[in-house]
């Protein structure tokens, strides 16, 4: 478990995380403020839209001005590349360099990093753990499903180079596929139970990965408010009810 701002992650119901996908500073921070006062717990910000990334002043900017709407809310630095299903083209020393700069800032709790668009991951990912930051190796599919034992392979290389949280994203060709998913999730969950793991089967017929992570070993699932970031999240309202229904049914 990771408990940062009264907020724990890893216990109970999956924490839903909200994305934030505007690309301009007004609508972004407007975006933030209000599912910060809605009362949800984590916040995404999908910096790969700001029209302003490769500026690193206007990033740290942006944040300096975001910092008093998240008090007690969490914060989730992410640069989603094309190659990963994002619309970030940056070169790779200007995405580390940026992740840097949201690790080390007050207002960012959580750092998303690419594991595989690294050459050396481990390195980066010690850079990001210097400062007090919460780190995710994510690896996002939208073409398929691969083999669950190598995709338990390459969760074991992201603890083992330190990363605090491993997220794994596929899409899915059949519902076999989505099974495959919570084959993998109870998998890492049975051998890391100290670890954290994030994990979802993507489109319409994965969308139920995104609701059962308390009984598989997911502690963070990603609805929508505004405009989704992936294909198959579920309304953000509608999401809270159905876990809190499971919860519920597992505590009785």
């Amino acid at each position: 478990m990771i408990t940062r701002k009264g907020i724990t992650l890893g216990e109970g119901a999956p924490i839903i995380c909200v994305p934030v996908v505007a690309e301009k500073k007004e609508e972004i921070l407007a975006q933030i403020k209000a599912l910060s006062e809605s009362g949800f717990s984590m916040i995404e910000w999908r910096a790969d839209y700001f029209d302003q990334l490769k500026d690193p002043d206007a990033v740290r900017a942006l944040l300096d001005e975001a910092r008093p709407f998240l008090s007690k809310t969490l914060l989730l630095f992410t640069i989603r590349t094309k190659a990963q299903g994002g619309q970030a083209e940056l070169g790779e020393k200007l995405i580390a360099n940026l992740e840097a700069l949201a690790a080390g800032h007050t207002a960012v709790d959580l750092v998303d990093m690419e594991y595989l668009e690294f050459q050396r991951p481990d390195k980066h990912i010690r850079r990001l753990k210097k400062q007090d930051c919460i780190i995710i190796a994510s690896h996002h599919d939208f073409s398929k499903t691969p083999d669950p034992d190598i995709l338990k392979k390459l969760v074991a290389h992201m603890y083992a180079d330190g990363s605090d949280i491993a997220k794994i994203a596929v899409m899915p060709e059949s519902k076999a596929d989505v099974l495959k998913i919570l084959e993998l999730t109870n998998a890492v969950h049975c051998e890391w139970p100290d670890k954290l793991f994030v994990s979802m089967s993507m489109g319409g017929i994965g969308s139920i990965s995104r609701i059962c992570g308390e009984v598989f070993g997911s502690c963070i699932t990603f609805g929508s408010v505004n405009k989704a970031s992936a294909p198959g999240q579920i309304e953000a309202g509608k999401l809270t009810q159905i876990l809190d229904v499971i919860h519920e049914s597992l505590e009785k």
